[in-house]
């Protein structure tokens, strides 16, 4: 009888998946979400959900070590954090969201840790002195 997490581990650490494809999966696998993070706020999960399958299949993520332990996984997750922005059309409107977080359990990949996930702020576009 096959082991649920030995297949996590086993897609998960798939060498041909992208990033994109490799979040996208763990956000089904296990999901720890930071919802109440205050300084900025996350949208909520379920909007989460719902923007995150429709982001791109290409992401080129930047990655950091990771400096906090704080949460579930904190200290099995990788060492390493990732970040990166994206933009989805909403309602015709194209709006720009950045995410960030890291994979766990380091040695056992099972699921995804987001950190922040939130819309960027947009700039207003300030019309010139005698322009409408």
């Amino acid at each position: 009888m096959p082991n649920p997490s030995t297949d996590r581990h086993e897609r998960l650490s798939d060498p041909k998946l992208t990033f994109a494809a490799k979040l996208k999966l763990a956000v089904n696998f296990e999901l720890e979400y930071w919802e109440d993070r205050q300084h900025p706020p996350n949208i909520s999960v379920n909007v989460f959900h719902s923007i995150v399958q429709l982001g791109p299949d290409s992401v080129s993520p930047r990655w950091t070590e990771r400096k906090s332990r704080a949460g579930a996984h904190g200290l099995t997750g990788e060492d390493e954090v990732f970040n990166f922005e994206f933009s989805v059309a909403v309602f015709s409107k194209e709006i720009r969201f950045y995410c960030k977080g890291y994979f766990f359990d380091k040695d056992d990949l099972k699921g995804i840790a987001i950190q922040s996930f939130r819309p960027m702020p947009q700039a207003e576009v300030i019309p010139l002195r005698g322009e409408k």
